[in-house]
């Protein structure tokens, strides 16, 4: 699968505006960094690494393939 940022920002905003997060409770919850949350959360990033997305996925409480998939169309 190829890294596409748009999709997986999407992914982050779409889950973290779900459950009311701003970027300051996911870096204290985390430990990642508010410049790298943000940059995911803006489409910014080049990469993802394993242990920032494994730490995402644990504290947002979804898998992988839910910030990777297509955003619904509202959100496009």
């Amino acid at each position: 699968m190829e890294y596409n940022p748009e999709t997986f920002s999407c992914g982050v905003r779409y889950k973290m505006a779900e459950m009311k997060l701003k970027d300051r409770q996911v870096h204290e919850a985390t430990g990642i960094s508010r410049n790298t949350i943000a940059s995911h959360r803006n489409g910014n990033s080049k990469m993802v690494k394993l242990d920032t997305l494994n730490k995402l996925c644990q504290f947002l409480r979804c898998t992988p393939n839910e910030l990777f998939r297509e955003p619904p169309k509202e959100w496009q």
